[in-house]
């Protein structure tokens, strides 16, 4: 199985799959988010297991990659 990456959604004047943030569609049933760390202060309030993480990036660009993801169905 390969893996196809798509760029759905990226803030203005970013470019390619590796510009941040951006959504990306992995495939056909799942998306990446590529975003900003957070900082100390914030992940000191999460408890989350080894392999997971947590990012942010702004909710406009997040809501504009599932409205783009709702229009391909």
């Amino acid at each position: 199985m390969s893996i196809r990456l798509r760029k759905i959604a990226g803030t203005p004047g970013s470019s390619g799959l590796t510009s941040c943030p951006t959504v990306l569609a992995l495939g056909d049933d799942e998306v990446a988010l590529v975003g900003y760390e957070l900082d100390e202060q914030a992940r000191s309030l999460m408890d989350f297991p080894e392999g997971e993480n947590v990012i942010r990036m702004p909710k406009s660009l997040y809501l504009e990659g599932a409205r783009r993801l709702m229009e391909e169905e």
